[in-house]
């Protein structure tokens, strides 16, 4: 509300500044002129001076406009850069929470595979364990010749000597 009575003062201020200075300058004599109408009678420096003065109020009036104008401009595109930066931003966040999320699941995924893993891993070790001490002792019941190797087990395979082979010339 301030800057636009200020604008509209500004407005009226270079209007009367500008018509006085073009009735001035087009009238013979030192008179200032406004709106047709003598509203002052000055020496010939006297109206140089007023209307110097005039000039430099409306050129004042002018930059102000301008500085305004510019700095308007400038802060929309600062506004723009930085609502695109946010964006940018959210879309970062947006981006590291649904890596998050996935990491979160992969990650109980991986335990819960690396849990089946262990306990099979177990289990293969008790396997393991019990061929270990199964063939111990088949192997100290064969050395101490209890059973005979036929004996042993169906699953084992009982292959006949060789003689070793001869050259033959």
């Amino acid at each position: 509300m301030v800057q636009m009575l200020i604008g509209a003062v500004s407005a009226a201020w270079t209007a009367f500044a500008i018509d006085a200075i073009l009735e001035t300058a087009r009238t013979q004599g030192s008179a200032i002129w406004l709106f047709g109408r003598s509203i002052a009678l000055v020496s010939p420096a006297g109206e140089t001076a007023v209307l110097t003065l005039l000039g430099a109020s409306v050129g004042v009036v002018l930059g102000f406009v301008a500085s305004s104008a510019f700095q308007r401009l400038r802060a929309r595109i600062l506004r723009v850069a930085v609502q695109r930066r946010q964006e940018e931003r959210s879309m970062l966040n947006a981006k590291l929470i649904a890596k998050n999320d996935l990491l979160a699941w992969r990650i109980d995924e991986l335990e819960a595979q690396t849990d089946r893993l262990l306990a099979r891993r177990a289990k293969l070790e008790s396997d393991l364990t019990g061929v270990a001490v199964t063939t111990a002792e088949l192997r100290e019941k064969v050395r101490r010749g209890e059973e005979k190797p036929a004996e042993l087990g169906e699953d084992l395979v009982v292959l006949p000597e060789l003689d070793p082979l001869e050259e033959h010339n």
